[in-house]
């Protein structure tokens, strides 16, 4: 590991421009056109408003114009961290890692950017190393902060996956040598090129083998294939229109992994199928499944989550909501508890898991105006309690805080305006002037102390 010599001279931690606060930008609340989502029965309970907006005590992290950047709502201060941020930023406990564009669309560094000590180290460059997919994809960090994993190669069928150690002590980053390297197997192609980590120390990915975990903290490390490949079968239409009078002929259904249980010993993945997917819970190592009855993602999608370690939550455009648990001893694997109907016929967006048995998620209207608005559900009564005016969004990427009590919101798919909500029912707050139409890769994050770093 390197420390890169262009961006130290460039980022010092007391470089005037990243270190002046500038004229603070509070943003100003706009009120929200008077549109509501309608319920299809009586009118949902809501929370007493307060007198007015309230800003979050944590700050939030993003990009905009090829710069990492810190907005801090109890100041209004929005602070440069680093430039040169070419890919979507992985965030994870006080690091973040991007790629940096060192030749324009040939060359590019693996960055891990501390944030309490505001330096950045280079990690490669895609002069010596070819990572398989030159984006996020390519490169994946642990929740914890720990390890730090990518693909290499020139082609998915060849490709190499590596692991380094990030070690921070008396706020010093390294980054270890490989610890370990693994060549995986034919089939590493889209979707199946995700890392995905099962628990802080485990790590997983996806060829025509299966799903394989490594767990990073054992010596040896010795992956092991801990959920078999698909052996369900579906007819697939001929695909080319030449072939149109030919017979369907037979295919495989994949499993794509899309979230693990919190303990990481079972993984919910979209089993898909050709133009559709369904969602499945497997039981890593047994490789004991159930299919969720009914579920499919994709367009208009029926949204699925943990709730806890074995507990999981379906609610499907209809307003209908299942509940089902895992079943340890014996079969099915999961077993339904509650079934019960929500008020809403809309689409369901970013579920949110709260402790005593609460969820909260936003519902954007599926017809009439683009209407959005943030709810909680108690999945032990059903009740469910609008906690946010509405706002003229559709379609929407929610971006919690990590206690459930703020969220950004933005329409997808477009640079439109973002809003920042809170969970007592005060106004939306349009934060144009803070993030800008252009800006991406919003991350909720600790504020800095008064004094400076740490």
């Amino acid at each position: 590991m390197t420390v890169h010599p262009t961006l130290t001279a460039a980022l010092p931690t007391t470089h005037p421009s990243l270190t002046a606060t500038g004229t603070p930008m509070p943003p100003t609340p706009t009120p929200i056109p008077p549109v509501t989502i309608e319920p299809t029965s009586a009118p949902l309970p809501t929370p007493t408003a307060t007198s007015g907006p309230m800003l979050p005590s944590a700050s939030i992290l993003f990009v905009r114009d090829g710069t990492l950047q810190q907005w801090s709502p109890h100041t209004g201060e929005v602070k440069a961290l680093a430039n040169g941020v070419n890919s979507p930023p992985i965030y994870a406990a006080d690091l973040v890692v991007f790629l940096q564009e060192i030749t324009p669309k040939q060359e590019f560094a693996l960055m891990i950017f501390h944030i309490p000590t505001q330096t950045v180290h280079e990690l490669l460059s895609t002069s010596t190393i070819s990572l398989a997919v030159p984006y996020d994809t390519s490169f994946s960090i642990s929740p914890n902060g720990r390890w730090l994993a990518y693909v290499s190669g020139d082609s998915p069928d060849s490709a190499t996956v590596t692991v380094h150690e990030i070690v921070i002590e008396n706020q010093q980053v390294s980054v270890k040598s490989p610890i370990f390297t693994v060549n995986s197997g034919a089939g590493w192609n889209w979707p199946h090129q995700q890392l995905t980590w099962p628990t802080g120390s485990d790590l997983s990915w996806s060829d025509q083998a299966g799903i394989w975990v490594a767990n990073l903290s054992a010596k040896p490390i010795n992956p092991v294939v801990a959920i078999s490949p698909s052996t369900n079968t579906y007819l697939l239409p001929p695909l080319n229109p030449a072939d149109q009078d030919k017979n369907p002929g037979t295919a495989y259904t994949k499993f794509i992994p899309y979230l693990w249980s919190s303990d990481g010993r079972h993984l919910l993945v979209y089993e898909h199928r050709y133009e559709e997917s369904t969602y499945r819970v497997i039981e890593r190592d047994t490789n004991r499944s159930f299919e969720i009855p009914d579920a499919f993602s994709g367009h208009a999608r029926d949204n699925v989550a943990w709730l806890n370690e074995t507990m999981i939550i379906v609610i499907r455009t209809d307003g209908s909501v299942e509940t089902w648990h895992v079943n340890p001893d014996s079969e099915p694997l999961m077993v339904q508890d509650k079934t019960f109907q929500l008020p809403l016929t809309v689409q369901f967006n970013s579920l949110m898991p709260l402790a005593d048995n609460q969820l909260r998620f936003s519902a954007s209207a599926l017809h009439g105006p683009a209407v959005t608005a943030l709810y909680d559900l108690s999945i032990e009564s059903g009740e469910l309690t609008k906690i946010s005016p509405d706002i003229p969004q559709h379609e929407t990427a929610l971006y919690w805080s990590p206690d459930g009590q703020y969220a950004l919101s933005r329409e997808l798919f477009f640079n439109s305006t973002m809003f920042l909500l809170d969970a007592n029912g005060s106004t939306p707050i349009e934060m144009s002037l803070v993030f800008g139409l252009g800006s991406c890769c919003w991350h909720w994050y600790k504020l800095f102390p008064a004094a400076g770093p740490r």
